[in-house]
């Protein structure tokens, strides 16, 4: 999928300008006023990237779809073939939101919460995207349940720990990540926490 809204510099801090105003003042107070004055642009200069809202927001959510299936593909190489992309879909999850805030995950949500509050229709390419990560994950387990308990576990972990919901500390979550392992019958011996921290130790 082509995202929309990244083709240069400019464009590119635009969308971070309107991820910080979701972030910090709520997706309800989204404005194109108020992201021209995060970005330091005149609302003109706004409006000759973004010509109306509901084109940043296109924007917004297409870099958040690409920012989240950029860390997935990142992460792909450190995972035996079966269950890897099972594996990496919950390291993303469990091991992205805060201790990597900066990057996609976060970065992702917030842009889709923007999208949610002013124009729930705009998710339309979300829901696809979570459609096609739902197929990845049965062909990867070779069960749709187990699959549907990876997919929901992990975003329940995700939103729990973006918005500080009774975090789980790292040892439960990689006790929780041990636990899904064994049922999905994958292999236990290489921990996705040990991928993550070595992820983390190369900076």
């Amino acid at each position: 999928m082509p995202i929309e809204g990244t083709g240069n510099a400019t464009r590119e801090s635009l969308l971070d300008a309107a991820k910080r105003v979701v972030q910090h003042v709520g997706a309800g107070n989204l404005t194109l006023d108020a992201v021209a004055k995060e970005a330091g642009v005149s609302k003109g200069g706004l409006l000759y990237h973004f010509p109306s809202k509901q084109a940043l927001l296109r924007g917004m959510v297409a870099k958040g779809i690409g920012h989240a299936e950029e860390e997935l593909s990142e992460q792909l190489g450190a995972h035996p073939n079966r269950g890897k992309f099972a594996q990496c879909f919950l390291s993303q999850a469990m091991f992205g939101p805060k201790e990597c805030a900066h990057k996609p995950p976060a970065e992702a949500v917030w842009s889709m919460l923007g999208a949610a509050a002013n124009d729930p229709s705009l998710l339309e390419p979300v829901r696809e995207m979570h459609a096609h990560w739902q197929n990845r994950l049965e062909e990867d387990l070779g069960d749709p349940d187990v699959a549907t308990l990876f997919r929901l576990v992990a975003h329940g972990m995700f939103s729990t720990e973006l918005f500080g919901f009774s975090v789980p500390d790292r040892a439960q979550r990689e006790r929780i990540v041990a636990l899904l392992s064994k049922v999905a019958g994958l292999d236990t011996e290489s921990p996705i926490g040990d991928v993550q921290r070595e992820k983390e130790e190369r900076g």
